[in-house]
């Protein structure tokens, strides 16, 4: 209940900003192969967009990188946004 509350306040600052026919999607599962391969079959996405966390090679190691994961498994086209505040 409270991802999908998220969603919908994340769907409507994109909405305010002029992003049309915005659609949010809450699952349970492993992210990585749902965001990679499931979701943009099921529903016929053409661009998949992900935060960027920042971690650092080590990291990665240890726990992978979703957005790795995910350039390479997917079908369409892969969008990582960082965070601004987070890269100064």
């Amino acid at each position: 209940e409270d991802a999908k509350k998220l969603m919908d306040q994340y769907a409507e600052k994109a909405k305010e900003a002029g992003v049309a026919n915005v659609v949010t999607i809450v699952e349970m599962g492993n992210p990585k192969t749902l965001l990679a391969t499931d979701i943009p079959e099921e529903q016929k996405v053409d661009l998949i967009m992900v935060g960027a966390t920042g971690l650092n090679a080590f990291e990665r190691l240890l726990v992978g990188s979703s957005s790795e994961y995910i350039l390479r498994h997917a079908k369409v086209d892969l969008l990582v946004v960082r965070d601004k505040e987070k890269t100064l």
